[in-house]
């Protein structure tokens, strides 16, 4: 195959410019300072033939022209003509080679892969004796080392490139096939008057000495190092950057943030300090057209109500301050360098504090634009302010640049962005990551559990995982010692304890005799610790006893249990129906164990289960797990008949009880009849969020409609996320009811009146939930919660889901993790099966 340079220096330039993009006929003529019909006339050879074509969909005035794939083809043929033209030289020669060089466009010849697409090639008649002073003539090159194709130096044929272990001596490049790297590059930087020639030979390794291109030091921050090269990269003032990546936003704000103001969503405070004056643009912005003098009231009596006490009564316009701007402390005094959260800001307010840091602030400033866009206006005022050092934006498309803007984007590996100055010109950064810091020492164990759930849930690792005062004396050191042989135990220990102190016993028994002490102690325990006694260790026909002393959830694993085997074992059965009938003290207990254990369908179990459906309502207990066993989401043949009966007896029930409730909402919801506000309220009281949770959504919304509402949401403590974010699809728990979750249809927008709550235990479920969707619908990452670390994933399309374990139940909030556990298992599983 004959390789042929191409003779026309004007086609050259022509093809590499369109290498970077299409172009126009008249960007060509400005680009290479060439008359329009000089420009024309090569546009039309080089389509003629077929190396470039004309979009001519738009007319042909303007038309874009692009480089076709014949192009792309002759530009590398022309590439390894030239390698064969100096194929003597390059036998002769180990260093690199200079195959081509004009005002701007360089072909190299690399004889061993670069470390660098920088590299510096001094001037022809320095390189045999240069200082190493670092003011060298020469020229700094930009050849991406990712566009090296590597060519056979005899035959013009592609072949891998160079194995790592060839060494460059010449022994090892006549001895192997001889391989020449072909790469065009660009002159990114001259030093001295001397242009580079044609056959040139440089070499990369030695670099050291040469002072790095001023183009890469124009600013006063460095935000990273340049690839295989030993500087770093200070972008200049006004930088603006397009990352999608939450780790590239977070590792250039880190950089580009010292000493300067930094408004950005990236470390999720949710909580601000912003100079009172933000809300005088704010109103601006608010009523364009207002007078100022009618400006400057409003503006006067809003930071009256502002700065008075949080119990004075709140005024309309306060309460949309609130709204757009979030938990904020509003003060008087100026800006100071520092991060300002904007999270969750409402695009008008974050509007508003940059009018006020452009029109009244001192201090550099970095923004981190949160919204789609931004506009042009925004923009162009932003990066045309002398203290703006950058602005960052994530949504939609990169920004288009003119030829001596300078954009960031991101690179394909994850921690580097990509750096574009114009159109042609492109490197890649390895962003500079933050200090690491270890983590504090753990302090000295000083307290003791104030109930068995801080006791089952602490590890050892945590400093305070304990909230109550150790005892003193010697009641404080058994229960040291105690605490120190749990989970082991000291058998011995436990038996000399246990007449003194039963607690201490208790927690010091060796896991093999807990149940042997259990019998003995049983009635010396403080209600709930039977719960370090495993359900399958207790003795099934005593199981009942020890649910009268447990709490809900060792209840209902003791329910699930008799459920499980209860039936099976005809002996326990028949004990608990002859305690029943003998007015055992604990008869509500073995009535409850036999209501869920017994067939209510089976004609053998009627007697005893309309028996034990007596004594149940005359002294109710475990309601809510009786009533899921008696009416589980199957319905069987008998299920509305039973139904009727049951809600008949709960009506009986004194009014507020978990019963009564239960059957007024299963009334309500069964004839469609609309839910009065204070009937949701009360449903949610006294139900558990599983039952109501399919209406929950809309009971929020109605909730947050009103000033009763809200004030009883702070108070009311519930795990919301949890709640709204179910299934679709997924089948009501509430017992006796049919109907299925919808998809979580809540807006940002529709929750902004969480954003006025009170503080309160409800509040918090609240701000979560609303984190969560605000995260979404930005773009953002997943926020990290206090409610549960994973809930944000919550309300994100399952299958962009990580894989979640048992891991998730231990932590948080119990039901955000067994929403994540159950939704990310079953989407796993139907990823299995099909």
């Amino acid at each position: 195959m004959i390789h042929r340079p191409i003779r026309s220096a004007a086609q050259r330039q022509i093809l590499i410019w369109l290498r970077h993009g299409p172009s126009t006929v008249s960007e060509i003529a400005q680009q290479f300072s060439m008359r329009m019909p000089h420009a024309s006339l090569a546009c039309r050879q080089l389509r003629e033939a077929g190396l470039i074509t004309r979009d001519e969909r738009g007319g042909l005035r303007n038309a874009p022209i692009y480089l076709s794939q014949p192009g792309h083809e002759r530009l590398m043929e022309d590439a390894v003509g030239k390698m064969m033209q100096y194929s003597d030289v390059l036998h002769e020669l180990q260093d690199n080679l200079v195959l081509h060089a004009d005002d701007a466009n360089v072909l190299l010849a690399y004889t061993q892969p670069p470390k660098s697409s920088f590299v510096f090639v001094e001037d022809a008649i320095e390189t045999a004796g240069a200082s190493s002073s670092g003011n060298r003539g020469g020229a700094w090159i930009l050849a991406p080392t990712a566009s090296v194709q590597w060519y056979n130096l005899d035959s013009g044929t592609p072949v891998e490139p160079p194995m790592a272990r060839e060494t460059s001596t010449l022994a090892a490049f006549e001895s192997s096939q001889r391989r020449i790297g072909l790469v065009r590059g660009e002159v990114f930087e001259q030093r001295g008057s001397l242009a580079l020639i044609e056959g040139q030979a440089f070499a990369t390794s030695n670099q050291q000495g040469v002072a790095p291109p001023l183009r890469l030091q124009h600013g006063r921050y460095e935000v990273g190092s340049i690839d295989g090269a030993e500087f770093a990269y200070a972008p200049p003032r006004a930088l603006r950057a397009h990352l999608q990546s939450p780790l590239n936003r977070s590792l250039l704000l880190n950089s580009m943030s010292i000493e300067a103001l930094e408004l950005s969503d990236r470390k999720g405070t949710k909580q601000r300090e912003l100079p009172l004056s933000v809300l005088n643009h704010w109103l601006k912005i608010k009523h364009p057209r207002m007078g100022v003098e009618r400006l400057d009231e409003l503006f006067d009596g809003l930071v009256a109500g502002l700065l008075q006490s949080p119990q004075s009564p709140v005024s309309a316009l306060e309460r949309e301050v609130r709204m757009e701007f979030g938990e904020t402390v509003w003060v008087q005094t100026p800006w100071s360098p520092g991060y300002v959260d904007i999270y969750g800001a409402s695009q008008r307010a974050v509007v508003s504090i940059l009018h006020h840091v452009m029109a009244e602030s001192n201090t550099p400033f970095v923004v981190d634009w949160v919204f789609d866009g931004p506009e042009v206006e925004i923009q162009d005022r932003l990066l045309g302010h002398p203290l703006c050092r950058g602005l960052l934006s994530r949504r939609g498309a990169a920004p288009m640049f003119g030829q001596g803007a300078v954009l960031l984007t991101d690179a394909e590996e994850m921690g580097r962005v990509e750096v574009r100055l114009g159109r042609s010109t492109v490197f890649t950064v390895e962003l500079f990551a933050p200090d690491i810091h270890q983590r504090p020492h753990r302090r000295p164990f000083t307290h003791v559990p104030a109930n068995v759930k801080e006791l089952l849930n602490h590890r050892r690792s945590q400093s305070d995982g304990f909230s109550a005062p150790s005892p003193s004396g010697e009641e404080g050191q058994r229960w040291q010692d105690a605490l120190q042989l749990y989970p082991e135990g000291d058998e011995q220990q436990a038996n000399a304890w246990e007449a003194i102190d039963p607690l201490a016993a208790w927690i010091a028994s060796p896991e093999s005799t807990r149940s042997s002490r259990w019998i003995r102690l049983q009635s010396r325990l403080p209600h709930g610790w039977i719960e370090l006694l495993a359900v399958d260790h207790v003795p099934l026909n005593e199981l009942p006893i020890a649910v009268l002393s447990a709490d809900q959830e060792w209840q209902r694993a003791a329910i699930r249990r008799v459920q499980t085997i209860g039936v099976n074992n005809a002996g326990s059965v028949l004990h608990w129906r002859h305690q029943l009938q003998n007015e055992h003290p604990a008869k509500a207990a073995f009535a409850t164990c036999l209501l869920c254990s017994l067939d209510s369908n089976n004609p053998e179990h009627q007697g005893t289960f309309q028996e034990a459906t007596k004594v149940w309502f005359n002294q109710p207990m475990c309601e809510i797990e009786v009533l899921e066993a008696i009416f589980p989401l199957q319905k069987g043949p008998s299920h509305d008949g039973l139904l009727e009966e049951w809600k008949t007896q709960a009506l009986l029930q004194p009014p507020g009880s978990l019963l009564h409730t239960w059957v007024t909402g299963l009334n309500i919801a069964q004839q469609r009849e609309p839910w009065i506000p204070e009937t949701q309220r009360n449903m949610m009281e006294h139900l558990p969020p599983s039952w109501w949770s399919v209406f929950s959504s809309s009971w929020l919304l109605n909730q947050l409609g009103s000033h009763t509402g809200r004030s009883w949401l702070a108070k009311f403590s519930c795990c919301w996320p949890a709640q709204v974010a179910r299934t679709p699809g997924e089948r009501s728990r509430y017992p006796g009811l049919f109907a299925k979750h919808q998809a979580c249809a809540l807006t940002s927008e529709s929750l902004l009146a969480v954003r006025i709550l009170n503080d309160g235990p409800g509040t918090s479920p609240l701000v979560a939930l609303y984190e969560m969707i605000y995260a979404l619908e930005q773009s953002l990452p997943v926020p990290i919660l206090s409610v549960h670390p994973q809930a944000g994933w919550l309300v994100r399309p399952v299958e962009e889901w990580p894989r979640f374990g048992s891991e998730v139940l231990s932590v948080g909030d119990p039901a955000i993790g067994e929403v994540l556990f159950t939704r990310s298992f079953h989407v796993h599983l139907l990823d299995a099966i099909r």
